[in-house]
């Protein structure tokens, strides 16, 4: 794609998260893209969603919504009572006017790395926006590290991403003690976590824990994280050659979405 190209398909991204629209995480996410001059959408959870995956539902016909401002920020911001593929699925169908071209969900307070980014809200995002034929990314910082940081070094990842033909997902994971020149390494998700659920009473005590000798595989994620390293997993979504049912319904309610858009 030339340079001229490029000026007359100005992306516009979709910012969006799983830890709610006061995360401190989201306004860096959001200032950094409008900071490298990239138009922002910002539509995000009213509250904490984490842990939320891809869910979309239970679907109410009328969600409350309010248009809210961050401070500093050009691009419009909407907070929604709702998980954030949700709020990608309505975006992409123009609930929030201009209809985003990219989706950019974090900064996400702490990893979300191996088998385990499957329950993830921030992860859950992105794949519905690949999904949807968009490039996406999920960016997650490990506890004690900073948004910022995490912020620079996603979007580092994010503009290689943007101009491809193909609509590619990129999780990316950074340490605690990053800086902005950190190095991305390419990892693939780790093999960890134990889940211990029993019934005692009326409740029902849920843990999943992490096996501290998994995140040492080699190539991992993990192991990338515990290394001090900048995690890159490249993700594969449901779109691909074959039009399958679910890009069949997903274009129903999103149409201006592709079909069949080619994961790599």
């Amino acid at each position: 794609m030339t340079e001229r190209d490029r000026t007359q398909h100005a992306p516009l991204v979709l910012v969006t998260n799983d830890d709610g629209i006061a995360s401190p995480g989201l306004v860096a996410l959001a200032h950094e893209l409008e900071e490298r001059g990239i138009a922002v959408l910002v539509a995000a959870p009213a509250t904490d969603m984490s842990g939320s995956a891809a869910a979309i539902g239970p679907v109410d016909p009328r969600v409350p919504a309010r248009d809210v401002a961050i401070d500093g920020l050009e691009g419009a911001a909407y907070e929604v009572d709702a998980p954030p593929a949700m709020i990608v699925v309505a975006a992409h169908n123009g609930a929030f006017g201009a209809v985003p071209t990219a989706v950019a969900s974090g900064v996400n307070a702490g990893v979300n790395i191996g088998r385990a980014i499957l329950h993830s809200g921030t992860v859950g995002a992105a794949l519905t926006g690949q999904n949807l034929g968009l490039p996406s990314i999920a960016v997650s910082v490990q506890t004690g590290g900073r948004f910022d940081v995490a912020a620079k070094v996603g979007v580092d990842v994010f503009q290689q991403l943007l101009w491809q033909d193909s609509a590619r997902l990129a999780n990316v994971n950074v340490p605690k003690n990053a800086n902005g020149d950190s190095e991305p390494v390419p990892t693939k998700l780790a093999h960890f976590g134990a889940v211990t659920a029993a019934m005692v009473g009326n409740e029902l005590n849920f843990q999943l824990t992490i096996d501290p000798a998994a995140l040492d595989q080699p190539g991992t994620d993990g192991a990338a994280i515990r290394a001090g390293q900048v995690s890159v997993t490249w993700l594969k979504g449901f779109a691909g050659a074959q039009e399958s049912e679910a890009d069949v319904s997903l274009r129903a309610v999103a149409p201006g979405g592709p079909a069949g858009a080619a994961a790599e």
